[in-house]
């Protein structure tokens, strides 16, 4: 089929049923190339998608095996509606992309609250380096006595907010108090140009004062795969940047929670021998737990809460 190359793989295929749908998602079955598939569709972008239709998929993921791609995207549909505007928002996301979508900014509808916002305020923020930590983050600080907790998802991986399973599944637990979509990501609750007016959004427009906000940002390193290669001299230099950049909660006794048993081996056992006569080391090693210890110790009796 097709011949003509390019980027994408594009391949139109037939709706044969609807299924779950979330806020702003719907999952589908779709018959393409004499097979039937899941997909993904976006109303905000494509419109509505219906049982029957014919739609023009994007299917680049799944023709390369990708394992976070096992499903099409709906691009559009072929004899859909024309649609219209939602919003009067002017701030473009996806820029320059046959879907750019137009959103309302927070910096377009709270400009006067932001521009007198006296900042955070000492609102603790997470950073979470991967999507699936927003859960156990979320259950820690409400276990921890946060009130509130506010979502900053940036535009480091998935740029469609709707993507997320995880986010509705909070948000209907009572985990999750807020939703922020910045950057080029798109489809929050709240929408910002800008990780800092996001946060300022989380804190000011959602009133979720003393909040932990989840930012999944650029994350500190351990290095752990570079030990199994024999890389100790870059593995070494990961861990310096790590203790730079804790120093002060190394110093202040500062819990650090991590998931990932392989990490928090790196902290307890590589870290205070690769640097013996570093005192924040041996600190850091000392205040690392994996979230449930974590829990247990500092938080008796605590239950998490059931998503189900």
């Amino acid at each position: 089929m097709g011949g003509e190359r390019a980027g994408i793989r594009l391949r139109r295929g037939t709706v044969v049923s609807v299924g779950a749908s979330r806020p702003g998602a719907i999952e589908l079955e779709v018959e393409v190339d004499g097979e039937r598939s899941p997909a993904l569709a976006y109303p905000y972008l494509t419109g509505p998608v219906r049982e029957g239709d014919v739609v023009l998929l994007n299917t680049t993921a799944v023709a390369l095996g990708l394992g976070t791609g096992g499903f099409h995207l709906v691009i559009a549909v072929e004899g859909g509606p024309e649609t219209e505007l939602a919003n009067g928002g002017r701030v473009m996301k996806a820029r320059y992309t046959p879907q750019q979508v137009a959103v309302r900014s927070v910096e377009e509808t709270h400009r006067d609250v932001l521009e007198t916002s006296q900042g955070l305020r000492g609102t603790p923020v997470v950073a979470a380096p991967l999507h699936s930590m927003i859960g156990p983050i979320a259950a820690g600080a409400k276990a921890s006595g946060d009130a509130r907790v506010a979502y900053v998802m940036t535009d480091g991986a998935g740029l469609p907010g709707p993507l997320s399973r995880l986010v509705p599944r909070l948000r209907d637990a009572g985990l999750l108090d807020g939703f922020i979509t910045c950057g080029q990501a798109f489809g929050g609750e709240l929408e910002a140009v800008t990780i800092w007016t996001a946060l300022l959004g989380a804190t000011e427009v959602l009133e979720a004062a003393g909040c932990h906000v989840m930012i999944p940002a650029r994350s500190l390193c351990c290095g752990r795969p570079l030990y199994d290669y024999g890389f100790l001299v870059q593995a070494k230099h990961l861990l310096r940047d790590i203790l730079d950049g804790l120093r002060p909660h190394i110093e202040a006794g500062t819990p650090i929670v991590v998931l990932e048993p392989s990490c928090l081996a790196v902290f307890r056992d590589e870290l205070p021998n690769l640097f013996p006569d570093d005192p924040d080391a041996h600190r850091l090693s000392r205040q690392t737990f994996l979230l449930a210890a974590f829990l247990r110790q500092r938080v008796p009796g605590y239950t998490p809460p059931r998503l189900s």
